[in-house]
């Protein structure tokens, strides 16, 4: 995650989604960089066919505190719980 910076992954999402791929974003309590807020806007103003359904669908909070964007060195058990439980 050395490399992991702005980069607008938007564009190829919809395509992922299209083919039944899950999408889990997320933002931490102390990132700077992806704030909660600018995710929840662009992932729900993202054009694809389940859109509304997806707008309509209740958010699911994964709460790992005391991190920043590189979650997974900050709190790694915390994010291995998370992607677990978001897995499964």
């Amino acid at each position: 995650m050395i490399m992991d910076w702005m980069r607008n992954l938007e564009a190829g999402i919809p395509h992922l989604l299209e083919d039944g791929i899950k999408l889990l974003v997320y933002a931490r309590e102390y990132d700077l960089i992806c704030n909660w807020l600018g995710n929840s806007r662009w992932v729900h103003a993202m054009e694809w066919s389940g859109q509304k359904q997806f707008g309509a669908a209740p958010d699911v909070p994964f709460e790992v505190h005391d991190a920043g964007h590189m979650v997974p060195m900050d709190q790694p058990k915390a994010t291995l719980s998370m992607l677990k439980r978001w897995t499964f």
